[in-house]
């Protein structure tokens, strides 16, 4: 059974507490989304599909027509996965390490400082899907796992 605390103005100040007790514990998971690095400058993964929509009719690998089609749709993996089926395999990674391979933008280097100092000082087990490197350098390398296959036999148990 899960231990689930309601948020609200009185339980607030517990909600804090019991988060804290739970990182100092090492027994608190974070979930990062994308979400956290767009604060740091990166695009969203929709904002990302359509930058490779255009891309990709930019290089005559899909038309302009089949460029709007796919922007129509409304899940961004779907985007991605039309988009990818039509360009060579190096070009689409090759967009992705331009997109995502970059520093921090300057204008967003005090949020991502303050990021991975807050992010840094936790106790917690970090998962996330994020294909940037924004935050590696808070992994030991021990601890780095890119696969379902390398996480197996870890359970979360809470």
């Amino acid at each position: 059974m899960y231990n689930t605390i309601k948020v609200n103005s009185i339980g607030y100040q517990k909600v804090e507490e019991e988060l804290s007790k739970a990182a100092n514990n090492g027994n608190l998971v974070i979930f990062i989304g994308a979400g956290i690095s767009q604060l740091c400058g990166f695009p969203l993964w929709n904002e990302t599909c359509n930058m490779l929509i255009d891309h990709c009719v930019g290089k005559h690998w899909l038309s302009k027509e089949e460029g709007e089609q796919k922007r129509k749709c409304a899940a961004p993996i779907m985007k991605m996965t039309g988009c990818r089926k039509h360009m060579p395999k190096e070009a689409f990674n090759q967009f992705l390490r331009d997109v995502f391979g970059k520093d921090v933008p300057e204008e967003y280097s005090d949020d991502y400082q303050r990021l991975k100092k807050a992010l840094g000082a936790l106790s917690s087990v970090i998962v996330t899907t994020n294909i940037d490197e924004i935050f590696d350098c808070l992994c030991l390398d021990e601890n780095r796992f890119y696969s379902t296959e390398h996480i197996e036999n870890i359970k979360i148990i809470k």
